[in-house]
């Protein structure tokens, strides 16, 4: 074979380099940026997730980002396997059916996940590498409810719960699986029941009976400090308690204003909190302080017990919450709450919020149309300059990578680098990119550095991040910078003898060509 058929470009070059053991190989690698671990930045936020790097965006400006059902509202949302599932029905505990979707951020895709046998679907819990879903209405007979279960490639339906027509929460606690159930049965009590082999049988751990005829209801649950909190339907003849149990004994809290409303009990930045209808309930593991809510999520209820207020969420340090007129509200300690984003429609109640790569996402239920979906928006376009990296010995070659996720062609990351033979060069040199300019950018991760960098010991990278989509940002996950390094006699000796012209040639004999005779001998 030919010279010219075998020759290799500069990236064989570097390869020999890197496989030649008179050369050190060094990888820089950076896979988080917050708490300050850059030298700047401008419009980027690398605190909301952290080990990801996204574009700053603005919960007071809440924009449509899609309606992903034909059903009339978004009442959970949840992150798992790096999706966001999202829970679909019309009217909870009214009308039948109910279905997971999942939306793929790095794709910006949709996919039908499931269909629940219920009259609706309000809740579901990502625990331990699964995604749980308590049956909140069985579309079955009343003696036995359903839990679901998800492992990340199959769906499992168990119709195991006793006398479980309704199973509103499913939680784990102390390592264990609890649901909370209520019937329509005459003069039945509510149960709450733990199971240790993931569902497939239960034992009763609780339960309250009516004074007469009639039916008991446990709503939601929540877990703060090794105590497990539930939520009771108000009814006598405890009335309006919220009962809990350490692992022990079983106690009841008594409140002066609570509302037979299916809520939301959440630990958040050491304080506990309870969204019950138009009451705000905080506990901070000794006190309880119950504050008026400027909204109310119960204004689309048909009935009472049906009323759910499940539209609380936490975003950077602060409190977010909703219900009616598509108002979103926040608060910085849960007691004054101001207006954070008006949704656009009176006739949207908000249901859940999550948060996703850095972005808070706002769930709703329109009963005159289809369940939607906002996000906060995002800015067009920011940047980050790294902190100041000293590989120690000169650059002599190099190859930067990155990880991101670019859901469309409206985002874009793109970089460049600068290098200086000393910390206080560095601040002063231009950042350039492959050929070397400062009009030209690394646009792809995989490519080599410039020749300008060789023989510098100093580095910084700068990162761009641009969005033509307000409801999308590109997402930076990890930047490595790799490098061969050497000592100043090796790159001395190497400059005096440079290879420029590097390819493989034929060697002779070719112990492949069967015509080739190799002569060998084995000692005796």
């Amino acid at each position: 074979m030919g010279k010219n058929a075998m020759k290799k470009n500069i990236t064989l070059f570097l390869l020999f380099l890197f496989l030649n053991s008179a050369w050190s190989q060094t990888v820089w690698m950076q896979t988080d940026w917050s708490n300050n671990q850059f030298s700047s930045l401008e419009n980027v936020d690398a605190n909301a997730s952290p080990g990801e790097l996204i574009l700053l965006n603005d919960p007071s400006n809440m924009v449509f980002a899609f309606s992903p059902t034909n059903l009339e509202g978004v009442w959970d949302m949840e992150v798992y396997n790096g999706k966001l599932f999202i829970a679909a029905c019309t009217t909870p505990v009214s009308v039948d059916g109910g279905e997971i979707i999942s939306f793929d951020y790095a794709t910006n895709s949709f996919q039908w996940e499931y269909d629940v046998w219920e009259q609706g679907v309000i809740q579901m819990r990502s625990y331990d590498g699964k995604l749980y879903i308590p049956g909140v209405d069985s579309q079955g007979g009343w003696e036995w409810g359903n839990i679901y279960i998800y492992d990340g490639s199959s769906w499992v339906r168990k119709e195991t719960v006793p006398h479980g027509i309704h199973v509103f929460d499913l939680i784990f606690y102390q390592g264990d699986m609890y649901v909370t159930t209520g019937t329509d049965i005459n003069n039945y009590s509510a149960k709450v029941y733990k199971s240790t082999d993931e569902g497939n049988s239960w034992n009763e751990v609780f339960s309250v009976s009516p004074p007469g005829t009639g039916f008991r209801r446990f709503y939601m649950m929540g877990v703060y400090k090794d105590t497990l909190y539930i939520q009771s339907d108000l009814n006598a003849p405890e009335g309006k308690v919220l009962f809990r149990y350490d692992g022990s004994n079983w106690t009841d809290i008594p409140f002066d204003s609570l509302e037979p409303s299916v809520g939301v009990l959440e630990e958040f930045n050491n304080n506990f909190y309870f969204l019950n209808g138009r009451f705000f309930h905080i506990y901070n593991g000794n006190n309880w302080i119950t504050v008026n809510l400027p909204f109310s999520g119960m204004v689309n209820a048909s009935s009472t017990w049906k009323r759910i207020a499940k539209g609380l969420g936490f975003y950077k340090g602060i409190i977010f919450g909703g219900g009616e007129f598509g108002l979103l509200y926040s608060s910085e300690d849960g007691i004054e709450w101001q207006l954070e984003s008006e949704l656009g429609n009176p006739l949207e109640e908000i249901e859940s919020i999550e948060v996703y790569h850095g972005r808070l996402y706002v769930g709703t239920n329109d009963t005159t149309g289809t369940g939607k979906v906002y996000v906060s928006a995002s800015v067009s376009n920011g940047n980050l300059v790294s902190l100041k990296h000293n590989f120690g010995n000169p650059i002599e070659a190099g190859i930067l990578n990155w990880n991101s996720l670019i859901p469309n062609e409206n985002t874009s990351i793109k970089f460049q680098i600068r290098t200086a033979d000393s910390d206080t060069a560095l601040a002063n040199t231009l950042f350039v990119g492959p050929d070397g300019t400062t009009q030209s950018f690394y646009e792809a991760p995989g490519q080599s550095l410039s020749s300008i960098h060789f023989g510098k010991n100093w580095m910084q990278y700068k990162v761009y991040l641009n969005t033509n989509d307000s409801t999308l940002t590109p997402v930076l996950q990890e930047v490595s910078i790799s490098v061969l390094l050497t000592g100043i006699n090796d790159r001395n000796i190497l400059s005096e003898n440079q290879i420029s012209d590097f390819y493989i040639d034929q060697n002779y004999p070719n112990p492949f060509n069967p015509t080739t005779i190799i002569k060998y001998q084995i000692p005796e």
